[in-house]
């Protein structure tokens, strides 16, 4: 295959697994508003942005910092980890675990909305959730780098499947 039609052919993976991925994110919604009341359709809406929110000011500084400095790395073998990598997932993971600290507060806090078993709850999914992205977004940034977008697109339409279901399930 020649370069050409190999890189045409892994760019079209990736288009198609980031446009299930925005679909399914519609239609995710749109079950959620379907099938929840007002109130707690708002609350949903909320962790829904809270995360994407953690997922850009925090996952997306320290992914952009590894496109910047892992090429730099001339000896770096596109299929080993490198130092920096390591330090980015180490980072995202105490920053999760801070999230979690927070999220104990949060859920005392959002017990003046919702039930307080349920906001202790929310709270710890939100985290876990937070963590879950953190982390699978340096897997996407490891096939990246690598140069391997066959894995970064099967592992991205995994995951929003995983999602779908699990949301669903949820709701």
């Amino acid at each position: 295959m020649t370069n050409a039609r190999h890189w045409s052919s892994d760019t079209l993976l990736v288009v198609l697994s980031k446009t299930a991925n925005a679909i399914s994110l519609i239609l995710l919604n749109l079950f959620a508003i379907i099938q929840l009341e007002p109130a707690t359709y708002g609350v949903f809406g909320l962790c829904l942005t809270s995360l994407v929110l953690f997922e850009t000011l925090i996952g997306s500084a320290f992914d952009l910092a590894l496109f910047r400095d892992v090429p730099l790395l001339a000896s770096a073998d596109p299929y080993q980890i490198t130092g920096p990598e390591r330090t980015a997932v180490v980072l995202k993971a105490a920053i999760s675990a801070a999230m979690i600290g927070a999220a104990v507060i949060g859920g005392q806090v959002a017990a003046v909305v919702l039930p307080p078993g349920e906001a202790h709850r929310l709270s710890v999914a939100l985290t876990i959730a937070g963590l879950g992205i953190l982390l699978a977004r340096s897997v996407q940034v490891r096939f990246q780098l690598a140069r391997q977008f066959r894995a970064f697109a099967l592992f991205d339409l995994s995951h929003t499947t995983l999602r779908l279901v699990f949301v669903c399930g949820a709701i």
